[in-house]
């Protein structure tokens, strides 16, 4: 009787011991879970969130006083576009800049709806960024979401959203629109 009760206590100690191991297994798996939610969660607030461009405030102060924005870093001018030296397929061209109320005669962010064949690659080396935007323009709701600026407004400028080395950028752009004269 005592080897029966010896064997029985042993079958219920080994019992309690998985089951302690099972839920302690339990309780590792349930805190992996978290961490891995967490991280989650931490990853998609960063995908999220918008990395300021200083021309932001620039451009915001420039609505605030009524004057129109005009980017210190890109200034409308030929050494923006090329540079120091005018590139050897570009000679005999004029290239002036003008603002998008002086080309167009009533300019809008979206015109109609936003398809491939609104993109028109001109003497700049951007066909790499075109290409990406005319893929993009398969669903136009993901060209529209770049948008933070949705209208016009009275200091001329408009901020869009990057994703650049994973890390969504705002990019703040003036109006001025580099032309080739004709």
């Amino acid at each position: 009787m005592e080897a029966q009760f010896a064997q029985y206590f042993y079958e219920i100690s080994n019992l309690q011991n998985r089951s302690k191991l099972v839920n302690s297994q339990k309780r590792q798996q349930q805190v992996q879970q978290s961490h891995f939610v967490n991280h989650l969660q931490n990853f998609q607030s960063q995908a999220t969130q918008i990395m300021r461009s200083p021309q932001a405030m620039e451009a915001e102060q420039a609505l605030s006083i009524g004057q129109k924005f005009q980017d210190r870093l890109f200034p409308p001018n030929n050494a923006s576009l090329y540079g120091r030296k005018l590139p050897k397929d570009w000679a005999g061209m004029k290239y002036r800049c003008g603002r998008t109320h002086e080309l167009y005669e009533a300019p809008k962010i979206f015109q109609k709806k936003i398809e491939a064949d609104d993109i028109k690659q001109g003497q700049l080396g951007t066909c790499y960024f075109l290409a990406v935007l005319s893929a993009l323009s398969e669903s136009p709701k993901r060209i529209a979401n770049l948008f933070i600026t949705r209208r016009i407004n009275a200091a001329l400028y408009y901020s869009v959203k990057i994703l650049h080395r994973g890390i969504w950028r705002e990019v703040v752009l003036d109006d001025w629109i580099p032309c080739v004269e004709e």
